[in-house]
């Protein structure tokens, strides 16, 4: 199949979203919509650009209303179907080198993983290695830890792994690990004990899709908080987090009607000061309350001999947010896709989330 014009003019290219909004670049559900007039207005181009880095166009006649398809084929090479094709090419190259960054990895899932980071955390790998050619890092903000280092490794080197096609060498990954979840982690497939580092407590991920792109950003999120928790004694300022709640389990909803103070499980490294975000469960499913930790590091409490939890913290409520504006299907737009237990929030949930 032939590739199609917007992916010749990206190819190689990742979209970076602060730079689509200033080109003129409007965010709309999935992604950022622009469109311009080119060809001295006979044409209007419409493009789209995915949360994923996915680049999809029309072109439309501004007399017709109708897409002009031409452009499209490959045996419609005419002098003006051919100048028509050539100015919308120059327009997405254009945006292309204003909107874009070069996709700094070879394998696809690597600058999948990338473009992911830059957008839900604007973190960008930065190559601190003599070869600058392999090891790649990203750092947690605000701090000189990094959570991951993608490199090129000799394929006899990773245990047990067959990349085929003669390949020599593979892309992977180095992820900081929970010691307690080794065993389960490198029981599966494409996760292995660290390349040149601590078996103890950091694995290798083989990039190259045998870990979904979905269980691949867990990880990666994993490594990240396990980080940040590490270097917290070393920064300082405000931290946020969302957690999520069961109202079957404990009707929320209803303590918060009569008091703007609850004690909750605590069961990450949250702090006095810090914000927490509630993610409130079926029948609800969305962030329904902002706090502020008050109090961290409680006794803990116990129901039975088989319930308790080891450690609480005190909650402050500050916002009620309207039921369903901010669901799990929005929550997936800002760059998270599960809330199973306390995680960090990203930047781009910060500023949608804040506007409201």
């Amino acid at each position: 199949m032939t590739m199609s014009i917007e992916k010749e003019c990206f190819a190689g290219y990742i979209p970076v979203p602060e730079r689509l909004r200033a080109y003129g670049f409007v965010p709309v559900p999935g992604g950022y919509f622009y469109e311009t007039a080119f060809f001295d207005g006979q044409f209007q181009a419409r493009i789209t650009v995915g949360r994923d880095g996915s680049v999809t166009g029309e072109v439309i006649d501004s007399d017709t209303e109708e897409a002009y398809d031409p452009i499209r084929s490959e045996t419609r090479n005419g002098a003006y179907v051919s100048m028509v094709r050539e100015t919308y090419s120059e327009l997405l190259r254009k945006i292309a080198a204003s909107c874009c960054e070069k996709m700094p990895f070879r394998e696809m899932q690597a600058n999948r993983l990338a473009l992911y980071l830059l957008t839900a955390y604007r973190e960008r790998p930065d190559r601190p290695f003599r070869d600058k050619e392999n090891g790649a890092v990203f750092r947690v903000s605000g701090t000189e830890k990094w959570y991951a280092l993608i490199m090129h490794v000799e394929a006899e080197k990773i245990p047990l792994w067959d990349l085929g096609d003669g390949n020599r060498t593979a892309e992977i990954v180095n992820l900081k690990a929970d010691p307690e979840k080794m065993d389960a982690l490198i029981a599966e497939r494409g996760i292995f004990p660290a390349y040149h580092m601590n078996h103890a407590s950091w694995i290798s991920v083989v990039l190259d899709g045998t870990v979904e792109d979905a269980r691949l950003i867990e990880l990666v999120l994993d490594s990240r908080s396990l980080v940040a928790a590490q270097a917290r004694g070393k920064t300082s300022g405000v931290h946020q987090w969302i957690i999520p709640a069961n109202p079957a389990y404990y009707p929320i909803q209803n303590a918060f009607e009569t008091t703007d103070e609850i004690y909750w499980k605590q069961s990450s490294d949250i702090h006095p000061g810090d914000t927490v975000y509630m993610y409130v469960g079926a029948p609800y499913s969305c962030v329904m309350y902002r706090c502020r930790a008050v109090e961290t590091g409680l006794p803990g409490i116990r129901w039975s001999s088989k319930v308790g939890v080891k450690k609480r913290m005190r909650l402050k409520l500050e916002k009620i947010y309207p039921p369903g504006r901010y669901s799990f299907a929005w929550l997936a737009t800002v760059g998270i896709r599960a809330v199973r237990g306390p995680r960090g929030v990203t930047d781009m949930f910060l500023e949608e989330i804040e506007k409201g």
